[in-house]
């Protein structure tokens, strides 16, 4: 049998913490102002100090921006784990009823005694990537994403490995990548397209779930 879980529940957990970092960016910005408002009188502070200040402030901006684009392509590979394991487990006479190249495994899964997660699940189906997840879930007819969506995952990815792999530096080949994929936001402040692509992702992934509850 499949164990039981909230694939959206577990979704909003982890945007809380993309929203908490998007927060600390304009309160840290907020406290900054305020903090030289009140030391304006002094020149020396004004010429030093608040230059030094500044600097700062756009590097701890920058990297809570990068962290909550990394976030969010966590938060994308917890949610469709999530929520195979989650329709095996609600809908089993569904799956049970479909003929696929997984079908055999599927009714092991859900026919099996013992609880089963999705890691169990994954291994079992050997389900590698997202993109090993998406050919699963469109061999059911299962609308995940449509391939408007997908594209725009794929920008969060590459922006997510660009800071993760190369410490945010565009070589050679990740350039290539991002001129062949669509840019979703054509902004010029990383802090600014971050809470854009956060706002983007959470209204696409809540809608993929809506649809497949419906």
């Amino acid at each position: 049998m499949v164990e039981k879980t909230d694939a959206i529940a577990l979704l909003g957990r982890n945007l809380n913490r993309t929203d908490m970092l998007i927060e600390a960016m304009t309160k840290i910005k907020a406290y900054n102002r305020l903090y030289q408002m009140e030391h304006a009188h002094d020149r020396e502070y004004s010429k030093f100090v608040k230059g030094v200040q500044n600097k700062q402030l756009e590097k701890i901006e920058q990297s809570c921006a990068e962290l909550a684009i990394i976030s969010l392509a966590s938060g994308f590979e917890s949610f469709y784990k999530e929520l195979l394991q989650q329709l095996l487990s609600e809908y089993p006479d569904y799956f049970l009823s479909r003929d696929t190249k997984y079908s055999d495994i599927v009714k092991m899964l859900i026919k099996d005694g013992q609880p089963v997660t999705y890691e169990e699940i994954e291994q079992a189906l050997n389900l590698r990537s997202r993109f090993d997840y998406y050919a699963f879930f469109k061999a059911y007819a299962i609308p995940l994403l449509s391939s408007e969506k997908e594209e725009f995952i794929e920008y969060v990815y590459l922006r997510r490995n660009s800071y993760v792999h190369n410490a945010g530096r565009l070589d050679t080949r990740m350039r290539k990548k991002l001129a062949a994929t669509s840019t979703p936001f054509n902004e010029y402040e990383l802090s600014t397209e971050a809470k854009k692509m956060r706002t983007s992702f959470r209204r696409i992934l809540y809608k993929s779930y809506d649809r497949m509850k419906d």
